[in-house]
């Protein structure tokens, strides 16, 4: 009945709005200290995962699809908050329904896995490697089966400056009242990998 008297549809004008609003908004044009706020990454490395992934992830030709560019950030986002509803009024860049963020994550986390994760995840997978990796735990620990070894650690650091907006001071305090950064550790006692989190409890 609405089409026939020429009466746009309610819910056809909340798709084209959120359609706008998020076409209108380039989330790499707000600031730097919002970037990392939203997406726990700085701009340039998330440009380095999208061009990672980009030979992997699908193009929609679609007039209305969402860029792969698009489709990353909701992933990442994602995976900074931990939820589909926190920051979504905030970020217009990302407003879309809870299932497209659930294809958008379903997409990004396949290609990770089953595509980009070996250049930075690698585990001893072949048998003398493992059998490499029981001897030196078992000789210098004496801890049998181990081929690895993970754990946490709070590195000190000197304090940022009190009036830098990127690196705020007091986001750095850890619960011991120093300033540090946190930093996860795998060894094999042959190999050691570091990740260090640079952006600690931005909320």
């Amino acid at each position: 009945m609405a089409l026939l008297f020429g009466i746009p549809n309610p819910r056809h004008r909340r798709v084209q709005y959120r359609q706008q609003m998020r076409d209108a908004e380039d989330p790499f044009l707000i600031s730097d200290t919002k970037f990392i706020k939203d997406f726990r990454l700085s701009k340039d490395c998330v440009r380095y995962i999208i061009a990672k992934v980009r030979p992997y992830m699908t193009i929609k030709q679609r007039p209305n699809s969402l860029s792969l560019t698009r489709r990353v950030l909701i992933a990442i986002h994602f995976c900074a908050v931990g939820s589909y509803q926190t920051g979504i009024g905030e970020n217009p860049y990302i407003l879309v329904s809870r299932s497209m963020v659930s294809k958008c994550l379903k997409e990004f986390t396949d290609v990770i896995v089953n595509y980009v994760a070996n250049e930075w995840i690698q585990f001893p997978t072949a048998p003398l490697q493992i059998a490499r990796n029981k001897r030196r735990f078992l000789e210098k620990f004496n801890i049998p089966n181990t081929i690895g070894a993970v754990d946490g650690t709070q590195i000190a650091i000197t304090p940022p400056n009190e009036i830098d907006e990127l690196y705020q001071e007091h986001l750095y305090i850890n619960r011991k009242q120093y300033h540090s950064i946190n930093c996860q550790i795998v060894s094999n006692l042959t190999v050691l990998t570091i990740q260090i989190d640079m952006y600690p409890n931005l909320e």
